[in-house]
Protein backbone atom coordinates (compact mmCIF):
# COMPACT_ATOMS: atom_id res chain seq x y z
CA UNK A 1 0.00 0.00 0.00
CA UNK A 2 1.22 3.50 -0.84
CA UNK A 3 0.41 6.59 1.20
CA UNK A 4 0.87 10.20 0.14
CA UNK A 5 0.19 12.92 2.71
CA UNK A 6 -1.65 16.01 1.53
CA UNK A 7 -0.89 17.96 4.70
CA UNK A 8 1.19 21.10 4.48
CA UNK A 9 0.67 24.43 2.75
CA UNK A 10 -2.69 24.96 1.07
CA UNK A 11 -4.45 28.23 0.29
CA UNK A 12 -7.78 29.54 1.62
CA UNK A 13 -10.28 32.21 0.69
CA UNK A 14 -13.86 33.23 1.30
CA UNK A 15 -16.02 31.72 -1.45
CA UNK A 16 -16.47 34.14 -4.41
CA UNK A 17 -13.57 36.31 -3.24
CA UNK A 18 -10.44 36.63 -5.39
CA UNK A 19 -7.69 36.85 -2.76
CA UNK A 20 -6.18 33.59 -1.49
CA UNK A 21 -4.27 33.29 1.79
CA UNK A 22 -1.65 30.62 2.66
CA UNK A 23 -3.06 28.01 5.03
CA UNK A 24 -1.31 25.28 6.98
CA UNK A 25 -3.15 21.95 7.07
CA UNK A 26 -4.21 20.48 9.44
CA UNK A 27 -5.76 23.82 10.21
CA UNK A 28 -8.91 25.89 10.09
CA UNK A 29 -10.45 29.12 8.90
CA UNK A 30 -9.69 30.81 12.21
CA UNK A 31 -6.09 29.58 12.40
CA UNK A 32 -5.52 30.82 8.83
CA UNK A 33 -7.06 34.23 9.45
CA UNK A 34 -5.02 34.66 12.63
CA UNK A 35 -1.78 33.54 10.96
CA UNK A 36 -2.29 36.10 8.19
CA UNK A 37 -3.28 38.93 10.54
CA UNK A 38 -6.81 39.15 9.15
CA UNK A 39 -8.78 38.95 12.39
CA UNK A 40 -8.41 39.81 16.05
CA UNK A 41 -7.73 37.41 18.91
CA UNK A 42 -11.17 35.83 19.45
CA UNK A 43 -10.44 35.18 23.13
CA UNK A 44 -9.79 38.83 24.00
CA UNK A 45 -12.67 40.58 25.78
CA UNK A 46 -15.82 40.22 23.65
CA UNK A 47 -14.05 39.61 20.32
CA UNK A 48 -15.79 36.23 20.13
CA UNK A 49 -18.91 37.94 18.76
CA UNK A 50 -16.94 39.47 15.91
CA UNK A 51 -15.31 36.08 15.27
CA UNK A 52 -18.65 34.27 15.38
CA UNK A 53 -20.00 36.35 12.49
CA UNK A 54 -17.11 35.22 10.27
CA UNK A 55 -18.78 31.83 10.13
CA UNK A 56 -21.87 33.09 8.40
CA UNK A 57 -19.68 32.92 5.31
CA UNK A 58 -18.48 29.98 3.21
CA UNK A 59 -14.77 29.26 2.78
CA UNK A 60 -12.68 27.04 0.53
CA UNK A 61 -9.25 25.43 0.80
CA UNK A 62 -7.22 24.36 -2.23
CA UNK A 63 -3.87 22.85 -3.15
CA UNK A 64 -2.12 21.19 -6.08
CA UNK A 65 -0.58 17.73 -5.87
CA UNK A 66 1.19 15.33 -8.21
CA UNK A 67 0.29 11.67 -8.71
CA UNK A 68 3.37 9.61 -9.58
CA UNK A 69 3.39 6.46 -11.73
CA UNK A 70 3.61 4.10 -8.76
CA UNK A 71 0.50 5.47 -7.06
CA UNK A 72 -1.51 5.84 -10.27
CA UNK A 73 -0.88 2.20 -11.16
CA UNK A 74 -2.73 0.96 -8.07
CA UNK A 75 -6.09 -0.71 -8.57
CA UNK A 76 -7.78 1.45 -5.94
CA UNK A 77 -6.92 4.97 -4.79
CA UNK A 78 -8.74 6.59 -1.89
CA UNK A 79 -8.74 10.10 -0.50
CA UNK A 80 -8.75 9.66 3.27
CA UNK A 81 -9.97 12.67 5.26
CA UNK A 82 -9.48 12.10 8.98
CA UNK A 83 -11.29 15.29 9.98
CA UNK A 84 -13.45 17.67 7.92
CA UNK A 85 -15.26 20.30 9.99
CA UNK A 86 -18.11 20.05 9.01
CA UNK A 87 -20.51 20.76 6.11
CA UNK A 88 -18.15 20.27 3.19
CA UNK A 89 -17.95 19.55 -0.53
CA UNK A 90 -14.81 17.80 -1.80
CA UNK A 91 -13.72 18.43 -5.39
CA UNK A 92 -10.87 16.88 -7.37
CA UNK A 93 -10.02 18.63 -10.62
CA UNK A 94 -13.28 20.61 -10.30
CA UNK A 95 -15.41 17.46 -10.16
CA UNK A 96 -17.48 16.77 -7.05
CA UNK A 97 -16.19 13.73 -5.18
CA UNK A 98 -18.32 13.82 -2.02
CA UNK A 99 -20.37 15.90 0.40
CA UNK A 100 -19.61 15.44 4.09
CA UNK A 101 -21.49 16.44 7.23
CA UNK A 102 -19.68 15.01 10.28
CA UNK A 103 -16.44 16.30 11.83
CA UNK A 104 -16.13 13.34 14.19
CA UNK A 105 -15.44 10.59 11.63
CA UNK A 106 -12.97 9.58 8.93
CA UNK A 107 -14.12 9.78 5.32
CA UNK A 108 -12.63 7.27 2.85
CA UNK A 109 -13.45 8.37 -0.69
CA UNK A 110 -12.58 6.29 -3.76
CA UNK A 111 -11.19 8.83 -6.21
CA UNK A 112 -9.09 7.19 -8.93
CA UNK A 113 -11.62 7.98 -11.67
CA UNK A 114 -11.19 11.72 -10.99
CA UNK A 115 -7.38 11.75 -10.80
CA UNK A 116 -4.97 12.76 -13.51
CA UNK A 117 -1.70 10.93 -14.01
CA UNK A 118 0.42 13.91 -12.99
CA UNK A 119 -0.88 17.31 -11.84
CA UNK A 120 -4.12 17.54 -9.85
CA UNK A 121 -6.05 20.08 -7.80
CA UNK A 122 -8.06 19.34 -4.67
CA UNK A 123 -10.54 21.90 -3.36
CA UNK A 124 -12.73 21.60 -0.27
CA UNK A 125 -15.60 24.04 0.28
CA UNK A 126 -16.88 24.51 3.83
CA UNK A 127 -20.41 25.85 4.17
CA UNK A 128 -21.48 28.10 7.03
CA UNK A 129 -22.35 26.08 10.15
CA UNK A 130 -24.49 28.97 11.39
CA UNK A 131 -26.55 29.06 8.22
CA UNK A 132 -26.92 25.29 8.42
CA UNK A 133 -28.38 25.18 11.91
CA UNK A 134 -30.57 28.25 11.36
CA UNK A 135 -32.11 26.76 8.21
CA UNK A 136 -32.34 23.18 9.46
CA UNK A 137 -35.86 21.75 9.45
CA UNK A 138 -36.19 19.13 12.18
CA UNK A 139 -38.33 16.03 11.79
CA UNK A 140 -41.74 16.26 13.38
CA UNK A 141 -41.47 15.38 17.04
CA UNK A 142 -37.69 15.83 17.06
CA UNK A 143 -37.54 19.59 17.41
CA UNK A 144 -35.05 20.87 19.99
CA UNK A 145 -36.03 24.00 21.89
CA UNK A 146 -33.60 24.06 24.80
CA UNK A 147 -30.44 26.16 24.62
CA UNK A 148 -27.45 25.43 26.84
CA UNK A 149 -26.10 28.34 28.85
CA UNK A 150 -23.94 30.55 26.64
CA UNK A 151 -24.42 28.51 23.46
CA UNK A 152 -25.99 29.19 20.06
CA UNK A 153 -29.49 27.84 19.49
CA UNK A 154 -29.70 24.84 17.16
CA UNK A 155 -26.17 23.49 17.64
CA UNK A 156 -27.67 20.03 18.19
CA UNK A 157 -28.61 19.90 14.49
CA UNK A 158 -25.06 19.41 13.23
CA UNK A 159 -22.44 16.70 13.81
CA UNK A 160 -19.90 19.18 15.11
CA UNK A 161 -18.31 19.70 18.53
CA UNK A 162 -21.06 21.43 20.48
CA UNK A 163 -18.62 23.40 22.62
CA UNK A 164 -17.59 25.33 19.49
CA UNK A 165 -21.00 27.03 19.63
CA UNK A 166 -20.27 28.38 23.11
CA UNK A 167 -20.86 27.23 26.66
CA UNK A 168 -20.85 28.79 30.09
CA UNK A 169 -17.06 28.27 30.03
CA UNK A 170 -16.26 28.76 26.33
CA UNK A 171 -16.54 31.22 23.44
CA UNK A 172 -18.91 31.02 20.46
CA UNK A 173 -16.41 30.24 17.68
CA UNK A 174 -17.93 27.65 15.30
CA UNK A 175 -14.74 27.28 13.26
CA UNK A 176 -14.38 25.22 10.06
CA UNK A 177 -11.59 23.47 8.21
CA UNK A 178 -9.41 20.42 7.67
CA UNK A 179 -8.64 19.74 11.30
CA UNK A 180 -6.92 16.36 10.97
CA UNK A 181 -4.63 14.63 8.46
CA UNK A 182 -5.65 14.25 4.82
CA UNK A 183 -3.95 11.75 2.51
CA UNK A 184 -4.12 9.55 -0.57
CA UNK A 185 -3.69 5.80 -0.28
CA UNK A 186 -3.37 3.33 -3.12
CA UNK A 187 -3.46 -0.45 -3.11
CA UNK A 188 -4.08 -3.31 -5.52
CA UNK A 189 -4.30 -6.38 -3.28
CA UNK A 190 -5.58 -5.76 0.25
CA UNK A 191 -5.30 -3.41 3.19
CA UNK A 192 -5.98 -3.46 6.93
CA UNK A 193 -9.19 -1.51 7.45
CA UNK A 194 -9.44 -1.86 11.24
CA UNK A 195 -7.83 -3.52 14.26
CA UNK A 196 -9.75 -4.04 17.49
CA UNK A 197 -7.81 -5.03 20.62
CA UNK A 198 -9.69 -6.63 23.51
CA UNK A 199 -7.90 -7.41 26.79
CA UNK A 200 -8.77 -10.44 28.92
CA UNK A 201 -7.09 -10.30 32.34
CA UNK A 202 -6.43 -13.28 34.60
CA UNK A 203 -4.06 -13.94 37.47
CA UNK A 204 -0.51 -13.39 36.25
CA UNK A 205 -1.38 -13.12 32.56
CA UNK A 206 -3.24 -11.10 29.96
CA UNK A 207 -4.71 -12.41 26.72
CA UNK A 208 -4.92 -9.95 23.85
CA UNK A 209 -7.73 -10.76 21.45
CA UNK A 210 -6.82 -9.05 18.17
CA UNK A 211 -9.63 -8.70 15.63
CA UNK A 212 -8.27 -7.61 12.25
CA UNK A 213 -10.59 -6.52 9.46
CA UNK A 214 -9.34 -6.49 5.89
CA UNK A 215 -10.45 -4.90 2.66
CA UNK A 216 -9.47 -7.38 -0.05
CA UNK A 217 -9.50 -6.53 -3.76
CA UNK A 218 -7.46 -9.47 -5.05
CA UNK A 219 -7.91 -12.85 -3.35
CA UNK A 220 -4.53 -14.41 -2.58
CA UNK A 221 -2.57 -16.14 0.17
CA UNK A 222 -2.19 -13.54 2.90
CA UNK A 223 -0.58 -13.84 6.31
CA UNK A 224 -1.09 -11.63 9.35
CA UNK A 225 2.05 -11.11 11.44
CA UNK A 226 1.83 -9.83 15.01
CA UNK A 227 4.72 -8.38 17.00
CA UNK A 228 4.44 -7.15 20.58
CA UNK A 229 7.29 -5.20 22.17
CA UNK A 230 7.15 -5.03 25.97
CA UNK A 231 8.25 -1.96 27.98
CA UNK A 232 11.67 -3.56 28.56
CA UNK A 233 12.18 -4.20 24.83
CA UNK A 234 11.42 -7.93 24.70
CA UNK A 235 9.62 -9.05 21.55
CA UNK A 236 6.91 -11.64 21.06
CA UNK A 237 5.99 -12.60 17.48
CA UNK A 238 3.21 -14.74 16.03
CA UNK A 239 1.50 -15.15 12.68
CA UNK A 240 -1.60 -16.71 11.18
CA UNK A 241 -2.99 -17.33 7.72
CA UNK A 242 -5.87 -15.19 6.51
CA UNK A 243 -8.98 -17.23 5.76
CA UNK A 244 -11.59 -14.47 5.75
CA UNK A 245 -11.97 -10.71 5.80
CA UNK A 246 -12.15 -10.79 9.60
CA UNK A 247 -9.41 -12.60 11.52
CA UNK A 248 -9.62 -13.20 15.26
CA UNK A 249 -6.30 -14.09 16.91
CA UNK A 250 -5.31 -14.30 20.58
CA UNK A 251 -1.85 -13.77 22.08
CA UNK A 252 -1.09 -14.52 25.73
CA UNK A 253 1.27 -12.25 27.65
CA UNK A 254 2.71 -13.90 30.77
CA UNK A 255 3.78 -11.70 33.70
CA UNK A 256 2.28 -8.53 32.22
CA UNK A 257 3.32 -5.08 33.37
CA UNK A 258 0.07 -3.34 34.21
CA UNK A 259 -0.73 0.31 33.56
CA UNK A 260 -1.72 2.32 36.65
CA UNK A 261 -3.33 5.77 37.02
CA UNK A 262 -1.06 8.63 38.04
CA UNK A 263 -0.09 8.34 41.69
CA UNK A 264 -0.98 4.66 41.98
CA UNK A 265 1.89 3.16 40.00
CA UNK A 266 3.79 3.23 36.71
CA UNK A 267 2.39 3.53 33.18
CA UNK A 268 4.30 0.90 31.16
CA UNK A 269 3.27 0.70 27.51
CA UNK A 270 3.38 -2.08 24.92
CA UNK A 271 3.78 -1.62 21.15
CA UNK A 272 1.66 -3.89 18.96
CA UNK A 273 2.35 -4.11 15.22
CA UNK A 274 0.07 -5.95 12.80
CA UNK A 275 1.51 -6.64 9.33
CA UNK A 276 -0.44 -7.88 6.32
CA UNK A 277 1.99 -9.99 4.29
CA UNK A 278 1.77 -11.42 0.78
CA UNK A 279 4.58 -13.50 -0.74
CA UNK A 280 6.98 -12.35 1.97
CA UNK A 281 6.30 -8.63 1.37
CA UNK A 282 4.38 -6.32 3.71
CA UNK A 283 1.30 -4.93 1.94
CA UNK A 284 0.04 -2.93 4.92
CA UNK A 285 0.94 -2.34 8.55
CA UNK A 286 -0.66 -0.84 11.67
CA UNK A 287 1.07 -0.03 14.96
CA UNK A 288 -0.61 0.69 18.29
CA UNK A 289 0.72 1.68 21.70
CA UNK A 290 -1.38 0.27 24.53
CA UNK A 291 -1.43 -0.05 28.28
CA UNK A 292 -2.63 -3.25 29.94
CA UNK A 293 -5.46 -2.48 32.30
Amino acid sequence: MLLEKLNGTWKMREVDESQWQPAEIPGSVMSTLLANGLTNDPYWRDNEYEARELFRKDYEFQREFYVEDELYSKERIELVCHGLDTIAEVYINDKLLACTNNMHRTWRLECKSLLNHGNNIIRIVFRSPLEHIENYVAEEGKEITNVNTGSIKGNQYIRKAHSMFGWDWGAQIPDAGIWRDIELIGFSDARISDVEIIQHHDKGKVKLEIITKLEIIQDDKYVLEYEIVSPDGNKLSNDTRVNSRVTNYTIELPHPELWWPNGLGDQPLYDLTVNLVKSGCIDDSKTYTIGLR
